[in-house]
């Protein structure tokens, strides 16, 4: 009888183990599965990244985009915010430039021509910070750009309009300002030869303190030299400068 109670109890004590062991198994498969679920998640994702580099790229080729390490150095870094298609069938890149680390920024463009050829390349601005939003063409073949300056005397950050002709050149430049912060989103030229400029208004209740602000948007009209010829906010003209 001993020999036979024996032989149960071995006997139940290996199926206890087989069972153990099937279920420590399947723990192992379930584990597998799902690390084989993320790897193949990683690879996938990291598949559409590169296709969507690819057809950036090819995007970018069949867009004309010039090639930025043409015109870069690594001093220096380039944040292009509008991108506009000029008369003759070249474009106009608008943006800003800033040395890398501590430094102001000036309002950058970049010219190129209808076979995606660099034909000039300008900087606009004083000591301060300025930055460019918008551009036009104008009816006499150059350019006007709106943007934001916190140079010439500005209080914090004042509207600031850049003409220039079709090589580039400073024609004239005008900034705009309140004891507020303002800055040019768009502008447009208008039949008469004028400009409509929609603008940013940013009033601190306590610029002490970390306060986000009130946004107010508003309309500044200037004539063909961009003296302010009628608003809906109180502003002044700060810098009227020529080339």
């Amino acid at each position: 009888m001993s020999t036979k109670k024996g032989c149960t109890y071995s006997k139940k004590m290996k199926d206890e183990s087989k069972t153990l062991i099937i279920r420590y198994l399947k723990k192992i498969k379930i584990n597998l599965c799902i690390l084989l679920f993320f790897i193949v998640s990683l690879i996938v994702t990291l598949d559409i990244h590169k296709i969507n580099s690819v057809e950036n790229t090819i995007m970018l080729e069949q867009n004309s985009i010039i090639n930025w390490e043409d015109i870069c150095d690594d001093n220096h870094d380039i944040k292009i915010r509008v991108i506009v298609q000029t008369s003759d069938g070249g474009s106009m890149y608008v943006g800003k430039i800033r040395p890398k680390g501590p430094g102001d920024s000036d309002i950058y463009i970049a010219k190129t021509d209808a076979n995606n050829r660099i034909e000039w390349i300008k900087t606009y601005g004083e000591d301060g910070y300025e930055d460019a939003y918008s551009t036009d063409q104008t009816n006499d073949g150059g350019y006007i750009v709106a943007g934001s300056t916190t140079g010439f005397g500005a209080w914090l950050e004042d509207i600031y309009i850049v003409k220039i002709d079709s090589e580039g050149a400073l024609q004239w430049q005008q900034t705009f300002g309140s004891h507020h912060s303002e800055w040019g989103n768009s502008i447009q030229q208008t039949q008469d030869g004028s400009y409509k400029i929609n603008c940013t208004l940013l009033v601190l209740t306590d610029p002490r303190e970390l306060d986000p602000g009130i946004f107010y948007s508003f309309i500044l009209f200037t004539d063909s030299n961009g003296n302010i010829v009628g608003t809906n906010h109180t502003i002044q003209n700060r810098k009227n400068s020529a080339s």
